[in-house]
């Protein structure tokens, strides 16, 4: 991983200029929902891009239910009696409580709340801007977290995925950054424990990048932002995958009864027939002494004939 200062990075990189003016509102006469009845103009490109932004609302919305998780919504903000409009993927909010849908995030309604986090997906038309403009636009309204990533390959020159990068806010409220390059998970295969970025405590999670099996335009490999539960390489799953896991858990507990519920017939099936074996034993030796007995008894009886022929004869 690379560190170095968000401030310092963009001074050679940048060859635009320092902020996207078409963020701002210029005029503070024209409200919000006037703005909002103009077309919507979202950041989705791609199904990669999209499928990544309703992976990790998913996540995000069913594992930490005590946060809020807003996707693919216009953020409005004030600083310095400036309005700004910034549009994340995903922006989110620890311990704050929004029952409703919101059409824009509006800061004002709720306290002047920035996000803690906020995660961007890199595209053929945003990267340059979620890589300069928002960078700064984060820092200048204290966002402790931006992180960005490519979900495939967009750009040869620059930033080639797996790429991930996590800016922070330091001591000085300056933005330093923190790069992955490597993946943790190969289509669900643990690669390297070690390729992650931490930030729990601050977050409730940590993160890391999963190669997944389907390919962009049939030859890109397609990666994901993947959360896990702080210290260790154990993921947080989507609702589906949480019932899934649920389901395969009831199954192998089924299937785990029947088991037992077999093994137990089985055993009862093999006393019966140790029983009945042992019955078919015992009936035999029964059978048998029966048959001694007769065939005593018959000697017996003969022999007493004789005596009784031999005592006729000798008188």
């Amino acid at each position: 991983m690379e560190e170095e200062s968000a401030n310092d990075a963009n001074k050679f990189r940048s060859t635009r200029h320092a902020l996207d003016e078409h963020l701002k509102y210029s005029s503070k006469d024209v409200d919000d929902d006037a703005q909002m009845l103009k077309p919507r103009l979202g950041r989705r490109e791609s199904e990669p891009h999209s499928a990544n932004i309703s992976y990790i609302y998913d996540v995000l919305s069913t594992n930490f239910p005590e946060h809020r998780v807003i996707w693919d919504l216009h953020h409005y903000f004030y600083v310095a009696d400036e309005k700004i409009d910034i549009q994340f993927d995903i922006s989110f909010f620890l311990n704050l409580k929004i029952d409703y849908q919101l059409s824009s995030y509006k800061a004002e309604k709720f306290n002047n709340r920035v996000p803690d986090l906020i995660i961007n997906i890199l595209s053929k038309s945003t990267w340059h801007n979620d890589l300069l403009e928002n960078v700064a636009l984060c820092e200048r309204l204290r966002i402790k977290y931006y992180i960005v990533f490519f979900s495939y390959e967009v750009s040869t020159k620059f930033y080639p995925p797996p790429f991930l990068r996590v800016y922070y806010l330091n001591e000085n409220s300056r933005y330093q950054y923190k790069d992955l390059t490597k993946i943790m998970f190969d289509k669900g295969k643990l690669l390297d424990s070690t390729a992650k970025i931490q930030l729990s405590p601050d977050l409730p999670f940590d993160v890391a990048l999963e190669c997944i099996t389907k390919k962009y335009d049939n030859k890109k490999p397609i990666y994901k932002i993947i959360f896990l539960k702080p210290n260790t390489e154990d993921q947080f799953l989507t609702e589906k995958e949480i019932e899934k896991q649920r389901a395969d858990k009831e199954k192998k507990r089924a299937d785990e009864e029947k088991r037992r519920a077999d093994e137990e017939k089985r055993r009862a099936d093999e006393e019966k027939r140790r029983a009945d074996e042992e019955k078919r034993r015992a009936d035999e030796e029964k059978r048998r002494a029966d048959e001694e007995k007769k065939r005593a008894e018959k000697a017996e009886e003969l022999v007493k004939k004789l005596k009784e022929k031999l005592e006729i004869q000798n008188q």
